[in-house]
């Protein structure tokens, strides 16, 4: 299967998800605007499987926050061929533990920032969890593989 097929596929499954409420954002703290310049925000019910996730209408209910290549695409910031790496599944009463749909990579939420950061010299904001990084207004960077919520948990 090519990368092309992959990210097809991984895009399919994320277009399929419903989107967080207007009401089920605020109870996060963000807004519409945020939730769109992450790329979306959507839930689901998930099940779980040591630091992964599966669909599932008979687990418990999770923000699923889509982990993007680069920029995120939205209104703000298009982008001609986005590169959907992940999708993390969290707990809004337990935003310290998130599980992974696909394994693909260890990747960062802004990792563009990343980036950017290196190049221009410029000082990196680094948040501890997914909700973190969204109430920074999606600035800065989470480091998914190496904040605490990666380590093997219970749920």
């Amino acid at each position: 299967m090519t990368a092309r097929t992959v990210n097809r596929a991984r895009l399919a499954l994320w277009l399929t998800l419903p989107s967080v409420s207007d009401k089920g954002l605020a109870r996060l703290g963000i807004d519409r605007a945020i939730a769109n310049r992450a790329g979306g925000l959507a839930w689901s019910q998930i099940t779980i499987f040591g630091r992964g996730f599966d669909l599932s209408p008979s687990g418990f209910p999770a923000v699923i926050q889509p982990v993007w290549r680069g920029p995120a695409p939205s209104l703000e910031c298009a982008v001609e061929n986005p590169i959907l790496d992940e999708l993390i599944a969290w707990r809004p009463a337990d935003p310290e533990r998130w599980w992974y749909r696909w394994f693909a990579s260890f990747p960062a939420l802004g990792d563009h920032f990343i980036d950017d950061a290196h190049i221009d010299g410029v000082p990196l904001d680094c948040h501890m969890t997914p909700l973190a990084w969204l109430r920074g207004g999606c600035r800065g960077t989470v480091m998914l593989g190496i904040a605490e919520g990666f380590a093997e948990v219970a749920a």
